[in-house]
């Protein structure tokens, strides 16, 4: 009789060892819009996660709106996920406002530490942790006199409403200024306002130069064709910037970014690691990125020093 209840109970504790390794582990993605740089991260955290077992992956997307991004986080918290990766800095801002608890893994933030994100990129502190793909924003800059060293004035649309636009202007404000550049910036608040800011802006500069707004990047398209059409060229932006007509830019591959947040998430699950206590995963070294048929039409041509250089060409 002992014999069969032990060996009942090793059954039992077998089945439960099974169901246990079996469990899946849930989690949670918010992205804040659908935007050339959040798709190819979340294409990236994607392709990472098809690797493991027993993953299941609830995909949101909160359409620019902060109140659906708080909607999707406050289920997510609801429904228990496991882990909750944030595409966008809106969308990180209100997942750590829903949750103490349940891990947070950010994406491609530009200033995780401006934003509130992280005490410090060493040790954000807290539950979360992340990935950011702040821009070389001074390497771009420096491009401007290569393709046109007679620049006069550098036109820059921004969004004043976005913390990322904020923070890089910072940057390429003082990198204009120490290569004394002049320069003219009109802010826009949705897609909607493009025309008519590039209608203005347009007669004021002889180049515009992309700025880190997610508004701005989701209008390329529109952006390059009113450039064009006045013979303004482009440069600058993330590489689907450049896949859209601005001439170059140095940039960060965003898919590679998308492995790096999803190695992060897996990190924190397999080792039951505190999120906090992971540093913040830079990107590597930036790469040129150059569009060939914007070059042609403005008829630029680039010192071997910077072909050399050259990760993709369009």
């Amino acid at each position: 009789m002992k014999i069969r209840f032990a060996l009942f109970t090793l059954v039992v504790l077998f089945f439960i060892s099974c169901n246990s390794d079996n469990k899946k582990i849930t989690i949670g993605i918010n992205q804040f819009a659908q935007h050339p740089i959040l798709d190819e991260v979340y294409s990236g955290i994607k392709e990472r996660l098809s690797k493991e077992k027993n993953i299941e992956i609830i995909y949101k997307v909160s359409n620019a709106d902060i109140n659906i991004s708080t909607q999707i986080n406050n289920q997510f918290v609801a429904n228990d996920v496991s882990l909750i990766i944030a595409l966008g800095t809106p969308v990180a801002q209100s997942a750590i406002k829903s949750t103490k608890t349940i891990p947070i893994v950010f994406g491609a933030i530009t200033d995780p530490v401006g934003a509130g994100l992280a005490n410090s990129l060493d040790k954000p502190g807290g539950n979360k942790t992340g990935t950011t793909n702040r821009w070389p924003f001074e390497k771009q800059v420096s491009l401007i006199k290569i393709i046109k060293p007679n620049v006069k004035n550098v036109g820059i649309i921004v969004n004043p409403g976005e913390d990322n636009c904020n923070f890089g202007m910072i940057y390429i404000k003082k990198a204009l200024d120490f290569n004394k550049i002049s320069y003219t910036e009109l802010p826009i608040m949705n897609t909607s306002e493009i025309m008519s800011v590039m209608s203005s802006l347009i007669s004021k500069c002889d180049l515009l130069l992309i700025s880190p707004s997610n508004t701005v990047i989701s209008s390329m398209p529109s952006i390059i064709k009113i450039a064009n059409e006045n013979n303004v060229m482009v440069i600058g932006g993330d590489k689907s910037s450049v896949e859209k007509g601005s001439v170059i830019s140095y940039a960060y591959d965003d898919h590679e970014i998308g492995i790096s947040t999803a190695e992060v998430a897996m990190k924190i699950l397999n080792n039951k690691v505190n999120p906090g206590d992971l540093p913040v995963i830079q990107p590597p070294n930036a790469k040129i990125y150059f569009n060939q048929t914007s070059a042609d039409k403005y008829k630029i041509s680039l010192p071997d020093s910077v072909k050399q250089q050259i990760f993709m060409k369009y």
